[in-house]
């Protein structure tokens, strides 16, 4: 049986992570684990065996007093195993670390799925936003993809 961990990912990692998106995303990576050295998130790699088989991480700047779960991914061939709900409890479990009480996220008003899952996992919708991010076009240009979102929160005990 194979053995579920989570980890803090690096730099080295980054060769093992392009199942996770595009060349933008890429980039947005690397971003983050420049802003994990500094303490406002926490960049995280779920792991089967030694494996990377998914990624996500917390901000803690994003909402004040909240842990803020942002860019969930398990990779596709991984997914309705139940390890999306490991990984959100290993992220749930860093912010108690840091003494918070309450997480959210934000996910796709289109993505039925992950909205059935964290309804699942005890999270409750507490309003609406529009999302954007940069991505890169089929010509190779910079465009903003924008996306309606669902807020979700939980308190945690």
């Amino acid at each position: 049986m194979a053995k579920i961990t989570t980890r803090k990912l690096s730099e080295q990692d980054l060769p093992l992570l392009e199942w996770s998106g595009g060349q933008r995303h890429q980039e947005y990576i690397r971003e983050w684990m420049e802003r994990s050295q500094t303490g406002e998130l926490i960049l995280l790699g779920l792991l089967e065996d030694d494996e990377i088989i998914g990624i996500g991480h917390i901000d803690f700047l994003m909402v004040p007093k909240v842990g803020t779960l942002v860019a969930l991914n398990v990779r596709e061939d991984k997914r309705s195993q139940g390890l999306g709900a490991v990984f959100i409890d290993a992220m749930e479990n860093e912010i108690r670390k840091r003494g918070l009480e309450s997480v959210e996220l934000r996910v796709e008003t289109k993505n039925v799925r992950a909205q059935k899952l964290y309804e699942q996992l005890g999270y409750r919708e507490r309003g609406t936003s529009v999302e954007t991010w940069e991505q890169y076009g089929n010509d190779g240009e910079i465009e903003i993809y924008t996306t309606d979102a669902i807020i979700m929160r939980k308190e945690l005990s």
